[in-house]
Order: C-alpha cells, then sequence, then structure tokens
C-alpha cells in the first residue's frame, strides 16, 4: 500500500506472526536436536558394547567424533550357501606362504597344513588368522586381544587400524601379531585383503568403504543454535531500544523491524495461497474451518476491523540503530 493511506487492518500482523514463529520454533527445535544427538549417541555407545567391529574416536585437531562400522567385513557361516559343507576365510598368497585371515572373528576353517601339523583340527588352536606354509602352520594373532585405533591421528577419515597380538612364537622374544590396515575407500565396497608385509608383526593392507567415517547429524543442533541466537539478538537489541535508546514499547522498537514484517508478510501469503489451494483440492473445508472458528475464535477478535495508519516505519524505527 502507499504510504500514509488508511486502511482497515484485521488484528493479525507480519510482525507477530514472523516474532511467535521465531519464539516457537526455538524449543521445537531444542527438542528435535536432543533427541537426534541423543539417539545417536545411544546408537554409538550399544554399538560399541554389542559388537567389536564398531569404533569411535575424536579427533584430537578438531574435537570432532567419528564413527566406524566394519560389521560387514568378518567372514561368517550365516553368509554361506545354502547346504554348503565350509567357507572360505580370506586368503592371500605370499611368496610360497597363504596366509588365511579374518576379523572381528576367528578363522573359520583350519588349514590342511595346520590340521597336518597337530594331527586333528580340534587340537588347531583358534586365531583371527593362519600363515601356512609347505609342513608348517603359525597362529596369527588371539580375537580376544583386538585393539582399534586411527590410521592416522590428525587425519580420521583416512581409515583405522585393528592389532591382534598373541599368535605363535616367532622367535625366542617375539611372538606372531597381525595389524589390519584399513583404508577408506568409497568405491571399493566390502574389499578385500590386498597384500601382506611383515615377518612376526604382520602388517595386512585392506582398501574398503567401511573405512570411511561416518559423523552424527548435526542438522538439527546448528537450526537450534541459530534459532536460539536470533531470538536472543532481537531481545537484547530490543532490551537496548527501549533502556538505552528510549524508545518506545511498540513494534518499532524491535531491532529490523522491516525485515521482520517483510517476512512475517511472507509467510502470510504462502499461508493464505496453501489455505486456497487446500480449498480448490478438497471443497467444503473452508466453510467447516470458517464455523470451528466463529464457535471458538477468541471474543476480543469479534469487534471487526478498525482503521489502522500504515506508514512505511517511524521516525524512530529500530532499523536506524
Amino acid at each position: 500500500h502507499v504510504a500514509g493511506e488508511r486502511t482497515e487492518q484485521t488484528w493479525v500482523r507480519p510482525e507477530l506472526v514472523a516474532i511467535v514463529c521465531l519464539v516457537l520454533s526455538v524449543p521445537l527445535l531444542g527438542a528435535l536436536a536432543y533427541k537426534s544427538m541423543r539417539a545417536q549417541v545411544e546408537e554409538v555407545l550399544d554399538s560399541l558394547a554389542a559388537h567389536p567391529c564398531h569404533y569411535y574416536a575424536k579427533s584430537p585437531v578438531s574435537g570432532d567424533g567419528y564413527f566406524w562400522d566394519l560389521t560387514q567385513l568378518p567372514r561368517k557361516k550365516s553368509q554361506c550357501p545354502s547346504g554348503a559343507v565350509r567357507c572360505r576365510d580370506y586368503s592371500v598368497a605370499r611368496d610360497d606362504e597363504v596366509f588365511y585371515l579374518n576379523m572381528c572373528a576367528n578363522a573359520m576353517n583350519k588349514p590342511r597344513e595346520c590340521r597336518l601339523l597337530y594331527g586333528s583340527k580340534d587340537l588347531v588352536p583358534k586365531a583371527v588368522g593362519y600363515q601356512t606354509a609347505d609342513g608348517v602352520c603359525y597362529s596369527m594373532g588371539d580375537l580376544s586381544t583386538g585393539q582399534w585405533s586411527l590410521l592416522n591421528n590428525k587425519k580420521p577419515r583416512q581409515g583405522l587400524k585393528l592389532t591382534y597380538t598373541g599368535g605363535s612364537q616367532c622367535d625366542g622374544f617375539t611372538y606372531r601379531s597381525v595389524e589390519y590396515h584399513f583404508e577408506c575407500d568409497p568405491t571399493a565396497g566390502i574389499g578385500v585383503p590386498r597384500a601382506v608385509f611383515g615377518d612376526c608383526e604382520f602388517v595386512v593392507l585392506w582398501k574398503t568403504a567401511h573405512a570411511c567415517a561416518s559423523r552424527p547429524s548435526m542438522i538439527w543442533p546448528v537450526f537450534f543454535l541459530a534459532f536460539l541466537g536470533i531470538t536472543a539478538y532481537l531481545l537484547g537489541r530490543f532490551i537496548y531500544n527501549i533502556r538505552v535508546k528510549q524508545m518506545l514499547l511498540d513494534w518499532e522498537a524491535v531491532p529490523h523491524i522491516r525485515l521482520v514484517r517483510m517476512i512475517g508478510a511472507s509467510m502470510m501469503i504462502f499461508a493464505f495461497d496453501f489455505w486456497e489451494g487446500l480449498q480448490r483440492l478438497a471443497p467444503g473445508v473452508s466453510e467447516r474451518a470458517e464455523a470451528l472458528w466463529e464457535q471458538y475464535r477468541p471474543s476480543w477478535t469479534r469487534s471487526g476491523s478498525r482503521p489502522v495508519y500504515h506508514g512505511v516505519g517511524s521516525a524512530e524505527s529500530a532499523d536506524q540503530y
């Protein structure tokens, strides 16, 4: 409308709509943020307690938390085809040696070399992996000794490592151990062990998409903090304008009132357009809604419209401060 024009205005003001929506959104977003973060934290804690193939770590640089789920990597008998007598562990050949490997679980099968060496498969000690060659068999680590850590403490997204110790004796002072290096590769899927290095302290290289860390969603907390900050700023500036700037206790004391009005008006236009569209899609909704409104509307809204002077903003608008 033109500045200075007298128009008819109902009790609904755009700035009131914007402020009410902002104030109501703060506790709503706070509840959603709390629920989201609590659910994610509980999921991480439950996963860590329930399965050895979950890992959670914080970056010492940024303090951000990262979570890994490698439960798809271990070979399990449940993955075997129906009716199969046996399943194969992961295997890597190196010169005349063959390594049979598993992770987060013992190797499912006892290699032939181990059965011949020990005389029976029941006598072969359980292990996460076996190092075999012509006539020899060594266990590579005890499942109960598994320890997770990061490949690079400063760059958690690169991947992580899993170390098992307590394998067969290698020399007078050293027992065999195996350290899986899981490198993040989003295109690798589950992947397989690619190479084995070392003689007593083995390192297994494994590229897999499951080594790519995931982070808890921060969408709702970010929205909550943003809306809380906006609300605190508007309230603080409003009080400042009243107490310090000696402005009148009305809408013009709200900081950036023109922007607030524009946002409120846009929300009202959207609501009206939505209501009109709903009326076209569902005829009769308008009549029922109006009947309910007339029945339950507040008494102070029944006096009808009143003439109000509309200007583009008073000379003492808070937009000036």
